[in-house]
């Protein structure tokens, strides 16, 4: 379903259907809405615990395989880095042709967050800083990549690029990341009242 959404999106996104196919589509859309009607989870119910464990939550607006604002992304993980591929189409769309800035440096937080996490540490994002040297074609094989930087008691940096996936020799972006784990009792307040599927609460995790 996520991936059909992103299709559709994109669809949405460049149309120039005349206005009795957009009103057709619209009554579909509307039709499939009420069909999902009463299903939602609630907000404060996580899918499971895993969500606050290592590793990107499937909902995450990054790189979510769950979640049709993010873009269609495979990563691969190895002894020095995460690299992730992808393509970002229209919907991502800044200056015409390019990808909106803010953009990558989502896909940035998440993906060196993910390099840390694969050098079996883990934090949340205090400092992220993006260079820009060239504009991000849309409609193109991209490839990022993150490696672990230096290491502190609680503090992890990491490091990323991004260019074309044919040509390692250009990077349209660099990036630098900070990230700290926060302390237990932090966590407890950020996640309180959250529950899994079965309704236990998920701080809990955080005494295993």
């Amino acid at each position: 379903m996520a991936q059909s959404l992103r299709e559709l999106i994109d669809e949405v996104v460049c149309t120039d259907a005349p206005t009795e196919v957009i009103d057709q589509a619209t009554s579909s859309i509307r039709e499939a809405l009420a069909k999902l009607d009463g299903f939602r989870r609630p907000a404060d119910r996580i899918e499971s615990d895993d969500a606050l464990r290592p590793g990107v939550p499937v909902n995450s607006a990054a790189m979510g395989s769950t979640n049709p604002l993010a873009p269609q992304v495979e990563i691969e993980t190895t002894a020095e880095e995460v690299i992730a591929h992808f393509i970002l189409r229209q919907a991502y769309e800044g200056l015409p042709g390019f990808a909106h800035g803010g953009v990558t440096s989502l896909l940035f937080d998440e993906l060196l967050g993910r390099a840390v996490e694969a050098g079996g540490r883990w934090g949340m994002t205090v400092d992220l800083t993006v260079e820009y040297l060239e504009p991000v074609p849309l409609q193109t094989p991209l490839v990022m990549r993150g490696r672990i930087g230096t290491l502190g008691k609680r503090s992890t940096t990491a490091f990323g690029t991004l260019g074309p996936a044919d040509d390692l020799t250009i990077t349209y972006a660099k990036a630098r990341g900070a990230f700290v784990q926060p302390r237990v009792h932090v966590l407890r307040t950020y996640f309180a009242g959250l529950t899994d599927t079965r309704g236990r609460s998920v701080t809990d995790i955080f005494d295993t």
